[in-house]
């Protein structure tokens, strides 16, 4: 949407996890092919209260948002995200996310500064500006946000931001490029381990995704801006919901084109902005109060490979909607996303590639176009495992525990090692994730050394269920996890 936005040893774990297949040859791409988290996020107009206003009103605490670095008009400001500090505890959004555990920013991240060179695509592609990149992925890492989410470019074959993709196909190719090196040299800066969402909008200016696509090696998430509307608007408009949302999976380079594309690619599929539009904008598209819209974008994640989604609460008099004014879509999103939500990752199950789109809510859905290749099927894990014991059957995960209780406040160390055929996996991310309820919260995420080993060492406090879950990598096997209980044992008086 074209807007400007301003815990040792009382007790040992160690659990193995074994994919079918072998990490791909030559890629590097941090994030997984079946990084199907689900995670909901939510903008909020920089505003740490009103998320926590949204998250009142839904009845379930909000972990993760969406926030805007892409208005810096120098390199300085440009290298030094405003969401680190600041004297209004309203938008320090790097303390909100270092305030409790789990929660996560999605940063959407321009590749330039505006109003400098214009040939700044091929002088970026060149390795002109590889300083600057270096200088704000250390800020990032050191202000504890060197594992967020990196929407990097976004939005850009519209023709409203500074960094889009430009206008000729030499164009297309140094952004590629550039977006690309961006990339590499992010990644290389030390505790950099972002995770990079290469996000277009719904079906604008009908560019080929191929011709401005950076490539697998660099591109982790594959998303879409997808509002309820059409970017290229039929006439007559449709009449119905339902035909509105045909239109929006039909539309050229569109929702439908691009989850097809995510597929082919082998990579999760993202909505980073979703959200209303005010009824009759849009060129007669625009939904309003849309229930019928809710129920698709949840149908989506519910039922398709999604690392993330992020809806757009905000009011807009020519554009968005937000859910807090229109009763029938809150309805619909409360009971797909707020507490005990079906479309939340404890609830849903992946169970078409996505390239595809089924139906949702009892809603007859409309299918997009085939997908290139169908997702991986999910190997079965045994019930139990022997402690001590080797696994023997190449199911996934297998883990064992030395003890099962320990005394309040003992600290606890937590191993995994990854292999795959034999060979260590190194570089890859493990949540350590905790039974809330009906529901599985993260903890910590994990991220496995050359060896394939990681850990981590935490206090316990009370007797809880604990489960590792691995995503998997490109042409691995999707996620699989293995549950666990810690209870506390107690201490004889004397």
């Amino acid at each position: 949407m074209h807007i400007h936005r301003r815990i040792i040893v009382s007790l040992s774990l160690m659990a193995l996890l074994v994919p079918l297949c072998a990490a791909a040859g030559g890629t590097t791409a941090r994030a997984a092919a079946n990084a199907d988290t689900k995670t909901s996020c939510v903008y909020t107009q920089h505003s740490i209260s009103g998320l926590a206003r949204f998250s009142s009103l839904i009845g379930r605490d909000v972990t993760c948002a969406v926030v805007f670095n892409d208005v810096a008009t120098n390199w300085t400001d440009w290298a030094n995200p405003w969401i680190l500090g600041g004297n209004d505890p309203n938008v320090r959004w790097a303390g909100w996310a270092a305030a409790k555990p789990g929660r996560s920013l999605v940063i959407t991240q321009s590749l330039v500064p505006t109003g400098i060179d214009p040939d700044w695509r091929a002088l970026g592609a060149s390795g002109a500006y590889d300083q600057h990149i270096r200088d704000w992925a250390a800020a990032l890492v050191a202000g504890g946000l060197g594992s967020s989410i990196i929407r990097l470019g976004h939005e850009a074959n519209g023709d409203w931001y500074y960094d889009s993709i430009g206008t000729t196909s030499s164009d297309f190719a140094s952004w590629a490029a550039y977006w690309a090196h961006f990339v590499q040299v992010a990644r290389a800066v030390p505790g950099a381990h972002f995770t990079f969402d290469w996000t277009v909008n719904a079906g604008y200016r009908r560019i080929p995704f191929d011709s401005y696509y950076p490539g697998d090696d660099v591109v982790d998430i594959i998303g879409i801006d997808q509002y309820d509307g059409i970017a290229y608007a039929p006439s007559p408009a449709p009449a119905t919901p339902a035909a509105r949302w045909a239109g929006i999976l039909a539309a050229k380079d569109g929702l439908g084109e691009l989850m097809a594309y995510a597929t082919a690619h082998g990579k999760p599929l993202s909505l980073p902005e979703w959200g209303l539009m005010v009824a009759g904008s849009a060129g007669g598209t625009g939904g309003g109060d849309d229930g019928y819209y809710v129920d698709q974008i949840a149908n989506i994640v519910r039922t398709h490979v999604v690392a993330y989604q992020g809806l757009w609460e905000l009011d807009d008099s020519t554009s968005p909607l937000s859910l807090e004014t229109n009763p029938a879509a809150l309805a619909r999103y409360k009971l797909h996303f707020g507490d005990q939500g079906d479309a939340l990752p404890v609830h849903a199950a992946t169970v078409a590639p996505a390239g595809t789109a089924g139906t949702a809510g009892g809603n007859a859905g409309t299918t997009a176009p085939p997908a290139a290749a169908p997702p991986a099927s999910a190997p079965t894990a045994p019930s139990s495992a022997t402690p001590g014991a080797t696994p023997v059957s190449r199911t996934g995960i297998a883990s064992w525990v030395s003890a099962t209780k320990v005394i309040k406040g003992h600290k606890v160390r937590i191993s995994v090692k990854l292999t795959a055929a034999g060979h260590p996996l190194s570089g890859q991310r493990v949540s350590l994730q905790r039974l809330m309820g009906k529901r599985w919260l993260s903890v910590q995420t994990l991220r496995s050394d050359k060896a394939g080993h990681a850990s981590t060492v935490r206090t316990v406090t009370g007797t809880a269920t604990y489960r590792l879950r691995f995503a998997g990598t490109v042409r691995q096997q999707p996620a699989q996890t293995r549950a666990f209980r810690l209870g506390l044992r107690s201490v004889k008086a004397g």
